[in-house]
């Protein structure tokens, strides 16, 4: 065990499959609104790039990326 676990008691609030089941619905959603259009996603570096790359996953309109 790390030796900030050891430290602090961390809980999981949020179970990675609860995480992994809202982003394929955003990106559903995503799907739906721009059906035949294209997306340009803009992601601040400091954090957002996991949930950006991991959104754009289950996206099938063409998509661009700025960061």
């Amino acid at each position: 065990m790390g030796e900030i676990m050891k430290k602090h008691h961390l809980d999981v609030l949020i179970g990675r499959e609860e995480v992994e089941a809202r982003i394929r619905a955003v990106a559903e959603e995503i799907n739906r609104d721009y059906a035949g259009k294209e997306l340009h996603l803009i992601c601040i570096l400091k954090g957002s790039v996991p949930f950006m790359c991991q959104l754009s996953k289950y996206l099938t309109v063409p998509v661009t990326f700025d960061y």
